[in-house]
């Protein structure tokens, strides 16, 4: 699920540089309702891995190299937890963007000592909230390694655990289908993310399909979820 606009604590205003564009997610913040919710991470990050099972997403978002950012974690700080009916949301408001200061040069010259005028303010804003492909356009330019996006995702572990026991689940088959199905939300929402980076706007075709397309390679690599769920 995508939301335009969502009050979120102040525990999630502190945003942690170290982890731009790597593989380092914080999620212990769902860890904390079930353990395993490391291993349905784990399952992405393999994903995240496999050559050739992305590009039709590639080419749906417009992503050109080079760049180093492509994936469904590198994008993502922090997998939070959610209340209510869903499984999961991507909030616009809590993505991060954080530009590199040689970026700032163009195409005016930001200078780190002294406050920013109100032109380079505007400008600055500017390429903090400018789509990927927009900016390509109008800043050819700029290098794309030069600014870095980061978000956080939430997923709603208590009502997937729910859902689940309420299949009759019991066991290692139900730990799999729990992990399977956080995994899969993981996807889901890191797609609303991709796709709000790069094209400005996102629904909810291309993260079905990307859900979809990740539940096919569990089909296929049986071994990971099994190894996942013990």
């Amino acid at each position: 699920m995508y939301i335009e606009k969502l009050k979120f604590g102040k525990w999630l205003a502190e945003f942690n540089l170290g982890t731009l564009e790597t593989e380092l997610v914080d999620s212990k913040p769902i860890e904390s309702l079930y353990a395993k919710a490391k291993n349905a991470v784990d399952l992405v990050r393999k994903y995240d891995q496999a050559e050739g099972e992305h590009n039709w997403l590639k080419k749906r978002v417009g992503w050109q190299g080079p760049r180093n950012d492509f994936g469904y974690l590198l994008n993502i700080s922090t997998i939070a937890p959610l209340a209510g009916t869903i499984y999961g949301l991507f909030n616009s408001k809590e993505n991060q963007r954080v530009l590199d200061r040689d970026v700032r040069k163009y195409p005016v010259t930001f200078k780190s000592n002294r406050p920013l005028t109100g032109e380079e303010k505007h400008q600055e804003d500017v390429l903090k909230n400018i789509a990927f492909n927009v900016m390509k356009k109008q800043y050819p330019d700029i290098d794309p390694n030069k600014i870095h996006d980061s978000a956080v995702i939430h997923v709603n572990v208590p009502h997937i655990i729910n859902t689940m026991k309420q299949r009759g689940l019991t066991g290692e088959e139900l730990e799999r289908a729990i992990i399977k199905e956080i995994a899969s939300t993981i996807v889901h929402e890191s797609t609303h993310q991709l796709e709000r980076t790069w094209m400005g706007t996102t629904d909810e075709s291309g993260p079905r399909e990307a859900e979809k397309r990740f539940l096919n390679w569990l089909e296929r690599n049986p071994a990971l979820i099994m190894a996942a769920a013990k």
